[in-house]
């Protein structure tokens, strides 16, 4: 690659990839793109994003209005097509996701700013103090959390409580005496999304029988067993978040994303999985890159009810670009407009925004973030009973465990293997691609070669895709042939595979 637009790439691969995945890694799409505005404008007319701020006139800003104001564009209806989705449950169901994944990158936020917050914890936000905001999205003291878990059956006796608030920060007082003890808070004392990892460490424990919530593919010796375990965690831990009265969107995507419990329950119900070919198991674990539990759900039913495996093939590069393109730039879309909507109404409520220094315009853009969160925090984007009532999901009947779900389990696992180690570098394979295309069209005028950015999108998308079936294959230490074909096809029907070799040209030095 040339020397300038190397530097050019690595510096703002850099900068969204290591925020990409949040942080405790797994939250694919919960994402901050510091990256020229024009790109991302360019990406949001590739896609065809919608909000029709105009229907929002003379009508409440909330969380309903905006909904049905919001669109995910021609380019998500197109994948959805080739995908054989229903679009309009598709498009609920994408519109659901992104706007949680608001609330919750303002929930990190709030978090991450809570010293410059107390400043102004007085002032109202919406008709509520900032104040009351705090203690609505943290828990005060670690007692408070741990006191929380003490009245779920299974957690914590008072005694235990005092041994792990002295274990965890250094004494069972109201305050907390040391920096590391005070890190380990900061990433506890959020009311979302800390259940799962506390559950992890000290519920399973609890049980003999019921020790392992996730154990590895190649240590378990029975199955049968380990469907039993995870299900009971799961009926354990869903009771706990219920009582503990918080948001449960992240802590069960946690859940998911770490036993893939909803994938097996939902897959183990067809008869068909236990004939299905080896080089179609790949394509189902694959599933998993879908970072919204119900589109990974609604692709299953699809694969399994449309008969249609022998075209998945092809169709891989299109779940890469709903995952890598689509979500984390409909979510910046929506995020900038609803901040633009918040901005105007401050404005016109003559909020003084003039001659503010750097502190003061830090803190205007966090009253913008938590006006929006105000706004949008009405709605949970999962629950459980829910979701297994959308998917027709028993978690209370028996499991087959059959060959097929062994083999199915075995390939989910590796995926899973793949995006955790990996997955943040596929991003950054694609962006690569972008910034090339997007900063260099003198040079590729001079080149006397035309790609225009649809092509420089596609191209990032093959690219990743045809890494990740190079990454597949290698953590399955296999080199299976089957495995390569059924994960990616040159000819998709998205790509033109000229246009593939030329951009490459572009990119190696002679």
């Amino acid at each position: 690659m040339r020397e300038g637009l190397k530097e050019i790439s690595i510096k703002y691969s850099k900068k969204w990839v290591y925020s990409l995945l949040g942080r405790r890694g797994i939250f694919l799409h919960s994402l901050d793109i510091n990256i020229d505005e024009s790109l991302k404008a360019q990406v949001y007319q590739y896609a065809g994003f919608e909000f029709l701020d105009s229907s929002l006139l003379n009508k409440e800003l909330n969380y309903e209005n905006i909904f049905k104001a919001i669109d995910p564009g021609s380019e998500f209806r197109q994948v959805c097509n080739d995908l054989e989705l229903d679009i309009d449950i598709a498009v609920d169901h994408i519109k659901k996701y992104v706007l949680y994944l608001v609330i919750e990158e303002v929930r990190t936020l709030i978090c991450a700013n809570k010293g410059a917050l107390r400043k102004i914890k007085d002032e109202d936000i919406k008709n509520q103090k900032i104040q009351d905001l705090f203690n609505e999205v943290f828990f005060k003291t670690p007692r408070d959390l741990f006191n929380t878990l003490s009245y779920i059956d299974g957690y914590f006796t008072p005694e235990q409580i005092e041994s792990k608030l002295d274990n965890e920060y250094g004494n069972p007082s109201e305050k907390i005496s040391t920096a590391e003890s005070q890190k380990k808070w900061e990433r506890s004392s959020k009311k979302t999304g800390s259940f799962y990892s506390l559950y992890v460490r000290y519920a399973t424990r609890k049980s003999r029988k019921s020790r392992s919530l996730v154990k590895p593919f190649n240590k378990i010796t029975d199955f049968n067993q380990e469907i039993l375990n995870k299900k009971e965690h799961f009926h354990r831990f869903n009771d706990s978040i219920k009582v503990a009265d918080v948001d449960p969107s992240l802590d069960l995507w946690s859940f998911d994303y770490n036993t893939y419990l909803f994938m097996l329950q939902k897959i183990s119900g067809y008869k068909e999985l236990q004939n299905l070919k080896g080089e179609y198991f790949p394509i189902l674990a694959s599933l998993s890159i879908v970072g919204d539990i119900r589109l990974k759900l609604c692709l299953v039913e699809t694969l399994f009810n449309t008969s249609s495996w022998r075209y998945w093939e092809t169709k891989i590069s299109n779940i890469f670009l709903l995952s890598i393109v689509i979500i984390p730039f409909f979510k910046e879309y929506i995020k900038d407009k609803l901040m633009e909507l918040v901005n105007k109404s401050m404005l016109e409520t003559n909020y003084v925004i003039s001659d503010f220094n750097k502190s003061e315009v830090k803190l205007h853009n966090l009253r913008k973030q938590m006006c929006v969160y105000q706004i949008l925090k009405t709605e949970h984007c999962y629950e459980a009973e829910s979701l297994a009532s959308e998917f027709n999901i028993d978690f209370k009947s028996n499991v087959e465990v059959t060959d097929g779900l062994i083999n199915a389990w075995k390939h989910i696992e590796n995926v899973k293997s793949t995006i955790d180690k990996d997955f943040k570098d596929l991003f950054a394979i694609f962006l690569d691609s972008l910034l090339f295309q997007h900063s260099a069209a003198d040079v590729m005028k001079q080149e006397e070669l035309t790609i225009d950015f649809k092509d420089a999108i596609a191209i990032g998308v093959h690219q990743a895709t045809d890494e990740y079936r190079s990454l597949i294959i290698k953590h399955s230490n296999k080199n299976n042939t089957n495995i390569s074909q059924s994960i990616l096809e040159m000819h998709s029907g998205k790509f033109d595979e000229e246009k593939i070799k030329c951009y490459r040209s572009l990119n190696i030095r002679e």
